[in-house]
């Protein structure tokens, strides 16, 4: 495999990573606000918060991934 397919795989991977973080923090939000219970105690319980979470460590993962795509793009072309 060429250094360059390379490359483009791992951009690829980092912006399909980058997609699903963007998707676990604004795409759950309505129905984490619609499901969202407070019971007798004033405890509040969120079905879906681990979306939050996850969807930041998605993006961080994403900003990685492409740092390291654009570090080796960049040492390739000299």
């Amino acid at each position: 495999m060429s250094k360059n397919k390379r490359s483009n795989k791992l951009t690829l991977s980092s912006i399909i990573i980058f997609v699903l973080g963007l998707i676990c923090l604004i795409g759950a939000a309505p129905i984490r606000l619609s499901t969202s219970t407070l019971d007798s105690n004033g405890v509040l319980h969120e079905p879906f918060f681990f979306t939050l979470p996850l969807g930041f460590a998605l993006i961080c993962l994403a900003v990685i991934i492409g740092a390291i795509s654009f570090i080796k793009t960049i040492t390739t072309k000299k």
